[in-house]
C-alpha cells in the first residue's frame, strides 16, 4: 500500500544505496557510493533503537547528528 501511494505521486525508490555523507544548504544532499541526490525535504524512517530484535542501528540518529 505505501508503495503504491509513493509510486503514484512519483516517488522514485533506490534499493541496496549505501549512505555516506548527508548535508544541507537550501537543500538536502545525500551521498551514496555510487550517486549523490538533491531534495527540498528528506525523510529518514531507519526504524529505532527501542526494537533491537529487528536489527536497528543507530544510523538514523548519526544521519540526524550531520544535519545539525
Amino acid at each position: 500500500m505505501l508503495e503504491t501511494d509513493c509510486l503514484e505521486a512519483g516517488v522514485q525508490i533506490f534499493l541496496n544505496q549505501r549512505v555516506k555523507e548527508t548535508s544541507r544548504t537550501t537543500e538536502f544532499v545525500v551521498r551514496t557510493e555510487a550517486d549523490e541526490f538533491r531534495a527540498p525535504v528528506l525523510v529518514v524512517a531507519t526504524g529505532g533503537l527501542s526494537i533491537p530484535k529487528i536489527g536497528a542501528t543507530s544510523f538514523g540518529y548519526e544521519i540526524a547528528r550531520q544535519l545539525e
